[in-house]
């Protein structure tokens, strides 16, 4: 293609008048040009081939559907088990994702860069399990600054590679690829359960085996489960002399204890019900018991964040969303709620500390519940802290945009009839709120990115206390999950004593009066989540399509030129003087 368009595009040979070796002059006008117009309309239609052929298969082979190539390779790495759980959930797991995947930006072929990638798992995986994934869960770094890919460091490097590869080599992946990644975690999950529950077995003094347990024996089985998950038990090294002993102190150990066994005695009895089992007692039983306490207990817990927020929220200093550090303190030396004894240091490392007044410091309340030290339970893969509840909040603006931008007009309407456990609705907003939106938008063309930092701080100020405060990124550092791990690094104390958050108290000044809106610790500075989409291979083809229209456009543009220029020959007549005269 490429030699026939340089053969076709070069310039008509012309002879001088009188030559010997053309049989005649070559006429003037629109004739004299033709070939040069013609072979510039064939280049034309040779782009225009180019185009075509870039769009069908360049292979004379096809491949395998990506997925499928995936697939087969997860196959090698786990085993055809697995493989039979993957593709038994990821339809079901696509569709969960959908309402999130179409609110994001994205690559050619409806591909999520490496960074949404991380972003729609972290989301994906609070909202149906209230899990915070390991390596993909958001650390204070930026969502591109890790792989989603990481989740599998810890357990598999062969699994991680192969999901790496397909970040790395691809660009990104597609809705189906990030459904299986979910659902290779959500089965490695079940595995790690599984184990556990032979340990819970082995604890209780039990068999897996024994299909004729009591329902005394099977609860008891459960019941050991929930406590090797809460406490972390090491169940391989445990005695189980030394878990009976912790299950009879149940109560001693969490003020929670009671109403937990009461709720897992719910799940089983729902559980083994809806199972069609011949066998109440069985391991299969059982085991269906555990996967359904592993995706509820994060919902159940929350219910202890509530109580948690509700005690915090007394101390809130208008409706800012903050507490003063003062009152935080005051709140655990002259109420008893000792679990307000944080250390600054720690708030601040956990992004949960205001300080744009640095004489009265407070807390923030939706940064502080979203902290490591309020977490309750947890896995190798995963923890289990208190629900963010602006995740539900920005669901649902998505649900209703469909698109990764809005105008503030469209995002004010939806907004103003949005409520939250604090806020009522239909409400109208603002002046200063709307302002805010705007102002944004004006410094993104028009429309609000929804996936970006200032987005989130004007949601923080519309719900102060749901939605945490965004800090710029690598501003704070939350990847050490315990409070031990916290303190080993920095040397410093996690929580304070008596006399410590007294001697703190004291030297603060008096408070301000109290403010109505959480506007002062407003950034003007935007983070978008992710790059813009940049087209790449698939991008060939509109450019070769806009080359193949602009050589046409070029070769008609010619053609009238030349007959332009023939026409004004024909109308010129010489001057007296022997010169072209002017056009008449």
């Amino acid at each position: 293609l490429a030699q026939a368009t340089l053969r076709l595009t070069q310039p008509v040979p012309r002879h001088p008048r009188g030559s010997q070796s053309t049989p005649r002059e070559q006429p003037r006008g629109f004739g004299a040009m033709a070939p040069s117009a013609t072979s510039l309309l064939v280049a034309g239609a040779l782009f225009a081939a180019a185009a075509s052929l870039c769009e069908a298969n360049m292979f004379l082979e096809p491949l395998p559907p990506a997925h499928q190539v995936l697939l087969e390779d997860l196959e090698r790495a786990l085993g055809g088990e697995h493989r039979v759980r993957v593709e038994a959930k990821v339809q079901e797991l696509e569709e969960a994702m959908l309402p999130t995947f179409r609110a994001l930006p994205r690559e050619a072929g409806d591909r999520l860069t490496p960074g949404a990638v991380r972003y729609l798992l972290h989301r994906f995986f609070l909202a149906r399990h209230n899990w915070g994934v390991f390596g993909i869960g958001s650390t204070g770094d930026a969502w591109d600054a890790a792989s989603a890919a990481s989740a599998f460091s810890a357990h598999s490097r062969e699994v991680e590679a192969v999901f790496e590869h397909r970040l790395a080599g691809s660009g990104g992946m597609t809705l189906r690829e990030t459904a299986m990644l979910a659902a290779t975690l959500e089965s490695l999950v079940h595995e790690e359960s599984m184990d556990r529950l032979r340990g819970a077995y082995r604890l209780a003094g039990l068999s897996p085996e024994n299909g004729t347990l009591t329902e005394r024996e099977a609860q008891l089985v459960v019941d050991t489960f929930m406590l090797v998950y809460l406490k972390r038990i090491d169940h391989a090294s445990a005695s189980p002399r030394e878990a009976m002993s912790l299950l009879r102190r149940g109560a001693e150990l969490t003020p929670y204890w009671p109403a937990t066994l009461q709720w897992l005695r719910e799940v089983r009895q729902e559980a083994v019900a809806d199972s069609g089992l011949e066998s109440r007692t069985s391991f299969e039983a059982t085991a269906l018991v555990a996967d359904k306490v592993m995706g509820q207990y994060g919902w159940y817990a929350n219910e202890e964040c509530r109580e948690f927020k509700d005690d915090l929220t007394q101390y809130e200093r208008g409706n800012s969303g903050r507490v003063p550090l003062a009152a935080f303190y005051g709140a655990a030396l002259n109420h008893g709620s000792w679990q307000f004894s944080e250390s600054a240091d720690y708030l601040r490392a956990n992004g949960a500390l205001d300080e744009s007044d640095p004489g009265h410091p407070s807390v923030i309340i939706a940064n502080y519940m979203a902290m490591s030290s309020n977490c309750v339970a947890g896995s190798s893969y995963y923890t289990v802290c208190c629900t963010n509840e602006c995740e539900d909040l920005l669901g649902h603006v998505e649900r209703q945009v469909r698109a990764p931008e809005a105008s503030p007009a469209q995002l004010v309407e939806i907004v103003s009839n949005l409520p939250s456990a604090s806020v009522q609705a239909p409400r109208a907003l603002p002046a200063a709120l709307v302002d805010r939106l705007e102002a944004v938008a004006a410094e993104h063309g028009g429309t609000v990115p929804l996936h970006g930092r200032l987005f989130s701080q004007w949601l923080h100020a519309a719900y102060p206390r749901e939605c945490p405060f965004p800090h710029l990124a690598g501003a704070t550092k939350t990847e050490l999950l315990q409070i031990h791990e916290w303190e080993d690094a920095t040397g410093l104390p996690a929580t304070l004593n008596e006399t410590e958050m007294r001697s703190y108290v004291a030297g603060l000044t008096a408070l301000p009066s109290p403010v109505a809106e959480a506007w002062h610790q407003w950034q003007p500075e935007e983070e978008l989540f992710f790059e813009s989409p940049k087209y790449r291979y698939s991008s060939f083809r509109p450019l070769f399509r806009r080359v193949a229209s602009l050589a046409v456009a070029a070769s008609v543009a010619l053609a009238l030129a030349k007959v332009v220029g023939g026409a004004r020959q024909g109308v010129r007549r010489p001057s007296a003087k022997g010169k072209l005269s002017e056009f008449v």
